[in-house]
This record gives structure tokens, C-alpha cells and sequence, in this order.
């Protein structure tokens, strides 16, 4: 699997938080230990459809001064071999280093005074100064990379709730 870290700051309970993956990684614990807000912020961070939308002052960690801080999510991505990825044309550029790795930053602020979020993400090398800016275009390509599949409630047992989603796409969505 490419992505090898996700980095988690001021998600809903998560203050900052990273997890390093394996070709073959597990999450499972206990209630209210974080597994939930890692697989949504890697959902939001990927643009799951509707996800970035139902952004509210509630997915935002408050800090001890009761402020909520910007929500920053980081992927840290690397090709298995040389030559595996196919990338967009602009972000061929960040890669010119001969580095196989890219890390995308996604980041939400929250306007205080509509109460919704003001969106950005970039892609940028870890040891290169340049960055780009994201697009729809990076956002599918890392979709397809790391598809990723999310059950809701009564999904297995043939009774969806009322507004849920069903059928099964490539990249960040619900089943």
C-alpha cells in the first residue's frame, strides 16, 4: 500500500495524533480511542463525497483556551518501485529530485463568524521546497491510489438508514 503515515491535528478529539502503516495495517480499540477520527480524517483529506461539505465547528479540536485550532491532516505517500505511479502532469515537477515520495497536506480553518470551513490542500516532496497547489485532478489520482471503503450502519444487514449512500466506487467513498 502507498500510503505509509497519516498525521492527524485537531480532529474532533484528536489533538495531533500519527499512525505508520505496513502493507497491511489493522486499526482496532476501545470506544473513544481514535479509530473512527483516523479513518474519517483520511476520508475527508481524500474528498470523500460529501464529507468536506458536513465540515462543522464540531469536527474542530478545542484547544485549552476552548478555541477550536485548524484541522491539519498529512498522507505521506511512496511508491513501492520505481516507475509504479503514473502522476498528473503537475506534479511531475515536485518530483524532480528522483524521490518517489509525496506528502499531501490537506487543511480546514474555521471562519468563527458562519461557523463553516475554508478548504486548502497541497502536494509537495519531503525534501523539496515547492509545492502545488491541489486540484480535483491530485485528489482522484490519490484516491485511486488508496481506495478506501466505508460501511454504514444497516449496510451488511440489508436495512440503510434513510440517507446513506450504497453502491461501490474506486477511491474515498461508502459503501
Amino acid at each position: 500500500m502507498p500510503l505509509r503515515w497519516i498525521e492527524v491535528e485537531n480532529y474532533r478529539a484528536i489533538a495531533r495524533a500519527r499512525v505508520t502503516f505496513a502493507d497491511t495495517t489493522v486499526l482496532f480499540g476501545e470506544n473513544d480511542s481514535g479509530r473512527t477520527s483516523i479513518i474519517e480524517a483520511l476520508l475527508l483529506s481524500l474528498g470523500a463525497p460529501g464529507s468536506r461539505e458536513k465540515l462543522t465547528p464540531v469536527h474542530f479540536h478545542h484547544g485549552d483556551d476552548g478555541r477550536p485550532g485548524p484541522i491539519h491532516i498529512r498522507l505521506g505517500i511512496e511508491e513501492a518501485a520505481p516507475g509504479e505511479w503514473s502522476l498528473p502532469d503537475r506534479l511531475e515537477h515536485v518530483l524532480q529530485d528522483g524521490t518517489r515520495q509525496l506528502i499531501f497536506d490537506f487543511r480546514a480553518d474555521l471562519d468563527h463568524d458562519v461557523g463553516t470551513a475554508r478548504l486548502s490542500h497541497t502536494v509537495h516532496a519531503p525534501a523539496s521546497s515547492g509545492q502545488v497547489e491541489g486540484g480535483p485532478d491530485t485528489t482522484n489520482w490519490l484516491r485511486g491510489l488508496l481506495p478506501v471503503l466505508w460501511l454504514q450502519a444497516g449496510q451488511l444487514t440489508g436495512i440503510p438508514e434513510p440517507d446513506s449512500d450504497v453502491g461501490v466506487g474506486q477511491g474515498a467513498g461508502h459503501l
